[in-house]
C-alpha cells in the first residue's frame, strides 16, 4: 500500500481502525508517502486527497494519546497534506521545556523537518573583543553592539582595532569563530559580535539558536535571548519567536568564549526571509524601511 502507485484510501482507512498498533503506524506512513507522491505527479488530485484526509488524520492524532511514534507519523502525514496546525504544534512542543524533555530520541529531528526554514549562513563579524574573565558579556555590551554600523572598534584582544569581516557558516550552518584566527591565545577569553539585516512585514518570526559558550541576541538593539553559561553549541539550544518591525531589521549575535570550541548556529523557520550583511544608515533602521 505504501509503495503502490494507487492511493488505496479504503485500505488505509481500515488500517487506522485496526487493533494492531503496527498496522496503524503503517497506515499513517502510507498517507504521508502517497500524499507527497501525489503532490509531485498530480497536483489537482493531491488537493482533493489532502482535503479528504486532513480531518481524519486529526482524529487519529487526537486518539493517539501518549503514543509518540504514531503522533509523529500522523504529524508528518498532516504536513504532507499542507495543514497549518503542524508548524504551530511543532513550535509549541519544542518551546515547552517540559514537553520537549519528554520527546523520545530522534523525534526532535522530525519536528525540525516539519518546521522547515534554513540556517542563516552569511554574516558580518567583528572579532575578537577582550573578555578579561568569563562572564564579561553578561555585564557589558560589546562596542559592536553599541554602534553596529561603525566600521571599526577599539577593544581588541591585543589592543588592536577590530573590524568587520564577512564570514560563511559551514554546510551544517555552524559559524566557526575559532576559524577567524589561528592563534588560540586570541580566541580564549574573547567575544565576537555577528550581524545581519533582514526584511520583514512585521510578522512574528520563529527561530532557533545555539552557541558555544555564552551568548546574547539583540533585535534592533533589544535583547531577545541571553545565556551566560559555558557549553557546546546545539543548533536547537533555544527555540523562540522574535517580533521584527515592518521593514528592515538589525540582528546581532554576540558570543563569549572561555576556552575550547567557539561558534554558533542561527536558523529562521521561514524560507523567504530576505537578509543582507550590507550596512544601512541608522535612520533607515529606526524607520524600519530601506
Amino acid at each position: 500500500c505504501v509503495e503502490s502507485e494507487v492511493f488505496h484510501s479504503a485500505l488505509i482507512e481500515r488500517g487506522f481502525s485496526h487493533e494492531s498498533r503496527q498496522v496503524r503506524l503503517a497506515a499513517a506512513g502510507a498517507v504521508n508517502v502517497q500524499l507527497r507522491r501525489l503532490a509531485e505527479v498530480d497536483p489537482s488530485s493531491f488537493q482533493m486527497a489532502a482535503s479528504q484526509w486532513k480531518g481524519r488524520l486529526k482524529d487519529v492524532f487526537a486518539l493517539a494519546g501518549e503514543d509518540q511514534h504514531l503522533r509523529m507519523r500522523v504529524l508528518l502525514a498532516l504536513d504532507a497534506a499542507g495543514d497549518p496546525m503542524v508548524e504551530r504544534y511543532a513550535f509549541n512542543l519544542l518551546t515547552n521545556e517540559n514537553e520537549r524533555a519528554k520527546l523520545r530520541k530522534g523525534f526532535e529531528s522530525v519536528l525540525r523537518q516539519v518546521l522547515g526554514g534554513a540556517m542563516v549562513k552569511d554574516w558580518s563579524i567583528a572579532s575578537y573583543f577582550d573578555a578579561p574573565e568569563f562572564g564579561t558579556l553578561e555585564f557589558s555590551l560589546t562596542p559592536a553592539e553599541i554602534n553596529p554600523t561603525a566600521s571599526s572598534f577599539a577593544g581588541g584582544k591585543s589592543g588592536e582595532q577590530v573590524s568587520w569581516q564577512e564570514v560563511n557558516a559551514n554546510g551544517n550552518g555552524y559559524v566557526d569563530l575559532l576559524g577567524l584566527n589561528e592563534s588560540e591565545d586570541v580566541t580564549t577569553n574573547a567575544i565576537s559580535t555577528a550581524r545581519i539585516w533582514f526584511q520583514s512585514d512585521g510578522s512574528p518570526l520563529a527561530y532557533a539558536f545555539g552557541a558555544d559558550d555564552a551568548s546574547r541576541v539583540l533585535l534592533n538593539g533589544q535583547a531577545i535571548y541571553e545565556d551566560h553559561n559555558s557549553h557546546s553549541a546545539d543548533p536547537m539550544q533555544h527555540i523562540g519567536q522574535m517580533v521584527p518591525q515592518d521593514g528592515m531589521n538589525l540582528l546581532t549575535v554576540s558570543v563569549e568564549n572561555g576556552s575550547g570550541g567557539y561558534g554558533f548556529y542561527l536558523r529562521f523557520f521561514n524560507d523567504d526571509v530576505l537578509r543582507t550583511v550590507t550596512p544601512f544608515e541608522p535612520s533607515t533602521l529606526s524607520e524600519g524601511r530601506r
